[in-house]
């Protein structure tokens, strides 16, 4: 029984060792698909952008094609409510494009430091594994 646990967490502990286990290839493989993200960040921030301009030329249109029949009518809130909404809607889209753009920036930025920073460490890692075996002829993997 005793050696069935002493299995069971020699198995865990091999386990746990081959998911921290990391290379440079690996390392950058993470990076790349970290990076994915930033690609959807920047297409919607790309539509959300295209959408602010179009529907502020689209309401422009109908503002201007409108306005005369309702000052005509005497529907003076209309015109007012249409002003703002003319105004608003587009620099929403707008709002959300930008926030979307500087979103995904930073997480770019943080991901490459982040990615600069394991390698880093695991450079610096196998440089005392390698000073390590040198001095004991042993093999040299992290």
């Amino acid at each position: 029984m005793a050696d069935q646990n002493n299995a069971e967490e020699h198995d865990m502990m091999t386990s746990g060792m081959l998911q921290r286990a990391t290379t440079p290839e690996l390392i950058a493989l993470r990076a790349r698909k970290d990076d994915a993200r930033f690609g959807v960040y920047a297409e919607w921030a790309g539509i959300l952008l295209i959408a602010g301009v179009l529907s502020r030329v689209f309401m422009t249109y109908v503002f201007d094609a409108c306005v005369g029949d309702w000052l005509r009518d005497g529907h003076l809130q209309l015109k007012d409510l249409w002003n703002v909404l003319m105004y608003a809607i587009p620099l929403i889209f707008i709002a959300l494009s930008g926030g979307l753009a500087v979103a995904g920036g930073v997480y770019a930025i943080l991901n490459s430091l982040y990615t600069k920073g394991q390698m880093f460490i695991l450079k610096r890692k196998m440089g005392k594994l390698a000073l390590q075996a040198s001095r004991e002829g042993a093999d040299v993997r992290p």
